[in-house]
């Protein structure tokens, strides 16, 4: 009897040695992933520009309504633009092999990919207008759907609440020159026997998204603005906001869905902004919309993430954002605009009001 006890007490240590040497490799295990994890914004900036490129992004949110998606839920998506312009340094210079990426985090912390699948190329021209843009994420990747299996529903949110933009590019010139004031530029010119210099760099710009649960319940503190024509009144904002709606006159049925459409252009105002250079801006609108009538449980916001611009630049080439269509069950009838903008002085704007449609 004793002989048996002493025997199962050996297996019970032994069982025991077990489960904390077990334990022992998982707590080390989290440890190391806790500090392995990887930081995928670490080499991203928040100013949109240096000497050599300047970038703007633009989003908007496609929402699909039931009648849409033919199913009892909702999607949305976030189609993504983004515009790159020559930097006054190299603005005489030709950029090639432009290449864009986007790394997004979604509100839960998972990460996300989108890579375009082409390049670009910028002319040699001497204007700092040349540019390029591309929208590279049109399709599923920063989405959210709601799909059931087994009857089970599974709600997979991957809008991005923070975007990181990668820009690859080549710059190559074979000319220098000093002006008066010291400052040197660099040029390609196509017919010199020079030799050509070349640089292959990399620009990373990161943005933070404003969340509508952080704002939503201060909409109601938004000045009401009227649009003269389709300018929105703007007495001491830096910028001016053009909203062109054209609302259908059919209505969206089962299998036929019919848009209204909204189209957004900023232009800077320089009387209010006195002349000074902009470091960096962004606008943010937000319009709002009825429930879905499938959308019993409101699962999506009563606010759709119409358009938004980050950048340094306002040409309108860049910044400007047509067709963006909201079937017209939704009765987009107000948009709600959060804007900042930070001067190279380092004077700050911050201005926010409420539009309505109709």
């Amino acid at each position: 009897m004793i002989n048996a006890i002493s025997k199962l007490n050996e297996k019970l240590k032994i069982i025991i040695l077990i489960f904390y040497t077990a334990l022992a490799v998982l707590v080390a295990f989290l440890l190391v992933s806790c500090q392995d994890k990887i930081d995928y914004f670490k080499e991203y900036g928040t100013n949109p520009s240096n000497d050599e490129i300047s970038v703007t992004l633009k989003i908007k949110e496609n929402r699909e309504s039931t009648y849409k998606t033919k199913t009892d839920y909702e999607t949305s998506t976030f189609f993504i633009n983004a515009y790159a312009q020559k930097g006054a340094k190299y603005k005489k210079a030709k950029y090639s092999n432009i290449r864009y990426s986007l790394v997004g985090e979604n509100k839960n912390g998972k990460i996300s990919f989108d890579e375009t699948s082409s390049t670009y190329q910028m002319s040699y021209s001497n204007t700092t207008g040349v540019s390029t843009s591309s929208t590279i994420s049109s399709a599923s990747v920063f989405k959210r759907k709601i799909t059931v299996e087994n009857e089970v529903v599974t709600d997979t949110d991957n809008l991005a609440v923070i975007l990181g933009l990668k820009v690859l590019y080549t710059i190559e010139y074979n000319e220098t020159i000093t002006n008066e004031d010291g400052s040197v530029e660099y040029k390609y010119n196509q017919t010199s026997n020079k030799e050509v210099t070349t640089i292959n760099s990399e620009f990373n710009y990161k943005i933070e998204l404003t969340q509508l649960e952080d704002v939503e319940t201060k909409f109601s503190t938004f000045d009401s603005r009227k649009l003269n024509g389709s300018i929105v009144e703007n007495e001491k904002d830096p910028i001016d906001l053009k909203i062109e709606a054209d609302f259908t006159d059919s209505e969206t049925k089962e299998g036929s869905v019919k848009s209204d459409k909204l189209t957004f252009t900023p232009t800077l105002n320089n009387p209010n902004i006195a002349g000074k250079e902009i470091e960096n801006y962004r606008i943010e609108a937000f319009g709002k919309v009825l429930n879905d009538k499938k959308d019993t449980e409101n699962m999506f916001a009563d606010y759709i993430r119409v358009y938004t611009v980050f950048g340094k630049d306002l040409s309108a080439s860049s910044v400007k954002l047509a067709g963006v269509e909201i079937d017209e069950k939704y009765d987009v009838s107000e948009i709600y605009v959060i804007g900042y903008v930070k001067c190279v002085d380092g004077t700050e704007y911050n201005f926010n009001y409420k539009v309505n449609l109709k």
